[in-house]
């Protein structure tokens, strides 16, 4: 597999920089870009943001997901929400039995600058987090340690996002950044660990946590074993 640096995506920049979009608060999750997802929505407010956005045209169904700190809180407040979360576009979105059930696909990464709330629902205005590629050496190192941690950890049974698994065996060129956010997100870390890994700007440091936390996954695989 052969990886691909890009510096910076900046289409997907300027989309969100300073753009004011409905907010969903999530439990027990952290969003991450290239990473398509479910939510499950029974808070109003929740609701109201979600259809907002999927009532617009497909390239504006728009809103910022991220994840609250404390999973108990049912009408957080901006203290109540990490600062980092990531734009994502609703894909669909079904009624069933009085719950409302969307799916997801993280855009990019940004900073949650300014809340407003009015009485439908929760905005905020965004700036642009881009991923830092500062040393490009030092990121082959790393990320060469981050795959064959992951390789092991599948031939111990722990699941992965099928797309994952295609880069790793695929002789093409892959998005770095996109394949170790999609590895982040498999991971089974607390949220707040999930969420240092989200809020970690530069690529090597993101891959350094990411392996540290698959080192911890594979011993726990070993021993149920």
């Amino acid at each position: 597999m052969a990886v691909l640096l890009p510096n910076r995506d900046q289409k997907k920049i300027e989309k969100v920089d300073g753009e004011i979009l409905p907010l969903i608060p999530v439990r027990n999750m952290v969003p991450f870009p290239g990473v398509e997802f479910p939510v499950i929505f029974g808070r109003t407010k929740s609701v109201n943001a979600l259809m907002h956005a999927f009532d617009k045209d497909e390239e504006e169904s728009l809103v910022v997901v991220a994840a609250q700190k404390e999973s108990g809180i049912d009408k957080p407040e901006p203290e109540d929400i990490y600062s980092v979360g990531v734009v994502c576009r609703v894909e669909h979105v079904v009624r069933v039995d009085g719950t409302v059930h969307a799916s997801f696909t993280g855009i990019a990464r940004v900073k949650l600058e300014e809340y407003l709330d009015d009485e439908e629902f929760l905005k905020v205005k965004t700036s642009a987090f881009p991923t830092k590629i500062e040393n490009k050496r030092e990121v082959k190192v790393v990320v060469d340690h981050m795959l064959s941690l992951v390789r092991k950890a599948f031939n111990l049974g722990k699941g992965f996002d099928p797309e994952v698994l295609q880069k790793l065996s695929s002789g093409e060129k892959v998005n770095l950044v996109q394949l170790t956010d999609q590895i982040s997100f498999a991971l089974g870390a607390s949220v707040a660990d999930k969420q240092s890994l989200l809020e970690t700007e530069s690529l090597d440091g993101r891959i350094k946590k990411v392996s540290e936390q698959l080192s911890h996954e594979i011993k726990v695989l070993k021993l149920d074993q």
